[in-house]
């Protein structure tokens, strides 16, 4: 009777129960069915989806591929390799594409498919290439649109991708995730209230787009929100609690949110962990290998070419690599002349951008590397995900990243013994280990201007200053540097960053002092090129630290060109940085240790103009001495360290 059912139920009824059933009847049917006609082709498709769509990967294809032969589908193809790119086995999901094309090269379900994977494999230069020829025969289909749009992106061609989006949105009734990745290109330009205006209105229709409130959050943060930041991702978080980047985006917002304690950073980490294992799955404990002469130590980060990570590394990677091998594992494709700095220091350079986490900690595995070095943390393109996976024996975090990253899988932390007392132990699921000296040594550019004279001893009045970014200005930072203006009449602030460029950003920032009687001491500034940035500390005798989080490279720069900073030691590793920084360049004086005292040490050493003149003139000299500048100095600390491990 059972078999009489099975056969009873056509293709019609079959697809119908897909439509308006739960999986696991369809399942049930489908089954029956193929039992008694294993050949029965609505039958093997309808299951094959059901199973894919659950992620049963290994289940759904050999059910899939009993539909593969030279006279297939095209749909039933490209099911398969979608179930093929669910496994990791992107190479034979893009020549199962690329069959499909080759046979009929209009087909924009495959070359959309294909543009995708391949964009993800980092080949953007091909994926445009499909998705342009897909194009000349479906001009107008969205998603080809979006793809393109997305590779051009990747290619640095900001106005093509802005405009295949706005053309795929144009076509694609109106699609809010278009709208949201239209957003993301603003974002990523620095045009932030263009940016929080689109994301805002995603909103507005779909109030439960989760990346949508991801964005928005991450774009209030950059306007010097990041309070108000907080309670969107924690809706986010609410309605995709198994989506590890919310948990990240959370983990990235807490530097900047004064309230965040050890408790809530450990617990946000926990949910980060379990979001990234259930996507992940289990990794591999790798046994600790016997001691070698030669440690092989791996390097992970997408910031190995001009970026403050690439500049902290260089001098130490050169005077290290006499000791220690280096394997370097770039998360992106970028490269520059640091990049080449940092490739001659390490014997593999081994990009990863193109590979699945899984594929790249294999590789890493391959490599036999005894400690693997996470240098991102939750920044931009990080791959903590192979952190999970336990690619190397011996796991640490250090230099990208000033916080827990809340993996359990990351055994070490690296800092020193003002940002890492024993009491920092509470805010970290790693353990924390110190350098004998500051745990950051910074290569300064060698286009770096001379030391310019103190503005102050030719206008009689000091100028503050500071060029961090604004996700850093909270209410109490802005407060307290308006209290210290209000004291010095006569003072300045300078305020420069890229997004100051917009107008209405920067009216917000002077709203924001207006509410504290600030108006015309305050100037702001767009963002320069390198150059012009460390040139402009000419301009200023003073800088000033945000807080809870404060500068990192910013204040090396500083130190370089002269220029002392006022700094908080805060109540976290990432909150005492600018400490740490101030002790090992001699300047004790400069740090306090509450809002009041900050305000003190701000205005007492305006008011002598003479000492911040002498301090000027001798402070590069000064610093470059110590295990801040010197890679002599700092490495073999760093060595022994590692060695340790």
């Amino acid at each position: 009777m059972e078999r009489v059912r099975a056969l009873m139920l056509s293709d019609e009824a079959l697809i119908d129960l897909y439509h308006r059933a739960d999986p696991s009847a369809v399942e049930r049917a489908a089954r029956a069915i193929l039992n008694v006609a294993p050949d029965r082709t609505v039958a093997l498709r309808i299951l094959g989806v059901v199973l894919f769509q659950q992620r049963r990967f290994e289940d759904a294809l050999p059910i899939q591929t009993k539909l593969l032969s030279d006279r297939s589908e095209p749909l039933d193809i490209i099911n398969i390799a979608a179930t093929l790119r669910g496994l990791g086995r992107d190479d034979q999901a893009i020549a199962l594409l690329r069959r499909v094309l080759d046979v009929n090269p209009g087909n924009s379900h495959a070359a959309s498919n294909l543009g995708a994977l391949l964009l993800s494999r980092g080949r953007a230069a091909e994926a445009e290439e499909v998705l342009t020829e897909a194009l000349a025969q479906n001009p107008e289909d969205p998603d080809l649109l979006t793809n393109r749009g997305a590779a051009r992106l990747a290619l640095s061609d900001f106005e093509g991708g802005r405009q295949d989006h706005c053309d795929a949105y144009d076509q694609g009734g109106r699609n809010p995730a278009l709208l949201n990745s239209i957003g993301c290109m603003l974002l990523d330009a620095g045009r932030l209230s263009e940016a929080q205006a689109l994301f805002s209105s995603v909103l507005a229709t779909d109030p439960n787009h989760v990346d949508t409130l991801i964005n928005l959050a991450i774009c209030r943060a950059n306007l010097g929100h990041a309070v108000e930041a907080e309670p969107l991702l924690k809706r986010a978080a609410d309605l995709s609690p198994d989506l590890p980047r919310v948990h990240g985006a959370m983990m990235m917002l807490s530097n900047y949110l004064p309230d965040w304690s050890a408790a809530d950073s450990l617990a946000c980490g926990a949910r980060f962990e379990a979001a990234l294992r259930r996507k992940l799955g289990a990794g591999t404990k790798l046994a600790k290998r016997p001691p070698r002469a030669r440690l092989r130590v791996g390097l992970v980060s997408g910031d190995l070419r001009r970026h403050p990570v690439g500049y902290f590394l260089a001098g130490v990677l050169g005077q290290a690599c006499g000791e220690i091998d280096f394997f370097a594992y770039p998360t992106v494709a970028a490269a520059d002349d640091v990049s080449e700095r940092l490739r001659t220091a390490c014997i593999a350079w081994k990009p990863i951008n193109a590979l699945t986490d899984h594929e790249a900690a294999r590789m890493i595995q391959a490599d036999s590397i005894d400690i693997l070095i996470d240098l991102a943390g939750h920044t931009e393109h990080n791959r903590l995900g192979l952190f999970v996976l336990r690619a190397a024996p011996v796991q640490i975090s250090w230099l990208g990243y000033s916080a827990t990253t809340g993996l359990s899988d990351i055994d070490y932390f690296v800092g020193d013994e003002i940002v890492a007392p024993p009491e920092m132990q509470g805010w970290f699921t790693e353990r924390l280990i110190r350098l004998p000296t500051s745990y950051l040594c910074y290569t300064p550019p060698e286009f770096a201007p001379p030391v310019a004279p103190p503005p102050a001893m030719s206008s009689g009045t000091v100028t503050f200053g500071c060029y961090n970014k604004l996700s850093k200005l909270n209410r109490s930072v802005v407060a307290c540097w308006s209290a210290i203006l209000n004291e010095l009449p006569g003072a300045r602030l300078i305020l420069q960053n890229s997004p100051l460029a917009d107008a209405n950003v920067a009216a917000d920032i002077r709203k924001r002092f207006a509410e504290y009687g600030v108006h015309e001491q305050l100037v702001l500034r767009p963002g320069t090129d390198h150059a012009t940035y460390l040139a402009s500390f000419a301009d200023i005798d003073i800088a000033l630290d945000p807080f809870p989080f404060p500068g990192g490279t910013t204040t090396y720069d500083a130190l370089w060109m002269g220029v002392p900073t006022v700094t908080l030691l805060g109540d976290r590793f990432l909150a005492r940085a600018g400490a740490s920084f101030a002790h090992s360049s001699g300047l004790r004086d400069w740090v306090a240790s509450d809002i009041e005292g900050y305000k003190t040490i701000a205005v007492d050493k305006a008011r002598d103009l003479e000492a911040l003149a002498a301090l000027r003139r001798s402070l590069r000299v000064r610093v470059a001495s110590t295990a801040l500048f010197d890679a002599k100095r700092f490495a073999p600390g760093f060595v022994a360290m590692l060695r340790s491990l």
